[in-house]
């Protein structure tokens, strides 16, 4: 994969929201290959290693995924789900 390229502040900030708040989000990236994948995930945690920072998230099915944040070409919360597929994802206790 390329170079890293950061993203900016407002749109980190806006994933650091969605943990807090266990929000779930629908993200369409790009992986290494070129697939475009649209998903909705709840966020999990944000790091960084060797300079690329990465969403830590987990799928509907339960999958987790780490996401370059520099791969993710859309963003914005997920539409409302029932209560209990909010619990069976961990959104809500």
């Amino acid at each position: 994969m390329d170079d890293y390229h950061p993203v900016d502040c407002a749109t980190y900030c806006r994933y650091e929201l969605a943990i807090l708040r266990r929000q779930a989000l629908m993200l369409r990236w790009r992986d290494d290959t070129g697939i475009v994948h649209l998903e909705v995930v709840v966020p999990r945690d944000l790091k960084t290693s060797r300079g690329v920072e990465y969403l830590e998230a987990e799928n509907v099915e339960g999958r987790s995924l780490s996401l370059r944040l520099d791969t993710i070409v859309f963003s914005r919360p997920a539409p409302h789900r029932s209560a209990q597929a909010s619990r069976r994802a961990g959104i809500i206790p």
